[in-house]
């Protein structure tokens, strides 16, 4: 056996420590190098959630803003729309305007069959009305024969209601020489 001189046993010692030091900052290099990759995604996830917060908070700032400024408006929104006990009044402001303008009027209440498609095409399905929603749809279709000036009031007169009534088409054909028949199909909004 050979035996180490002081000046080799002293370079092997350094040697020997240097060796576990190095291996000792590799070990606690990989385990923070793990540890901060972990840290750097957690950021960048935080980053995104707060960004996220951000644009919610500024665009919840915009609907506020934009809410006090119809806030006034909303009654009076809401009083055209009518109830479902009132259509029968809706429906005697109609009656009351075809007497006013020498109309004759035929009203049908609710929604267009395939038959009365034009060309045999199959009418698109509006969305179901959701249970929580509040309004309804009412679909309506009136024929009406009159003069045209007449008919022309009549439809304005229909568009001034206090109710809001949406007119979906309009088709207009020559009768006789003074009587055209204008068929509205149209909807108003039901509480």
């Amino acid at each position: 056996m050979r035996k180490f001189s002081p000046k080799q046993s002293l370079v092997t010692v350094i040697l020997v420590v240097l060796l576990i030091w190095v291996g000792f900052g590799l070990a606690v290099y990989y385990f923070l190098a793990s540890d901060i990759k972990k840290i750097n995604q957690e950021f960048a996830e935080k980053k995104l959630d707060l960004a996220q917060l951000d644009y919610n908070a500024r665009n919840l700032d915009y609907f506020i803003s934009d809410y006090d400024k119809v806030k006034d408006d909303i009654a009076p929104l809401e009083a055209v729309i009518f109830g479902k006990e009132e259509t029968i009044v809706f429906i005697e402001k109609l009656e009351k305007i075809a007497v006013d303008y020498s109309i004759s009027q035929s009203i049908d209440l609710g929604t267009q069959t395939e038959e009365e498609s034009p060309k045999g095409q199959k009418q698109e399905e509006k969305p179901a009305q959701s249970k929580s929603s509040a309004y309804e749809i009412l679909d309506f279709r009136l024929e009406l024969r009159g003069s045209f000036p007449n008919v022309v009031k009549y439809l304005q007169a229909l568009e001034s209601l206090n109710n809001y009534v949406n007119i979906n088409s309009i088709s207009l054909n020559l009768k006789e020489e003074n009587e055209i028949l204008a068929v509205v199909k149209a909807e108003v909004c039901v509480k």
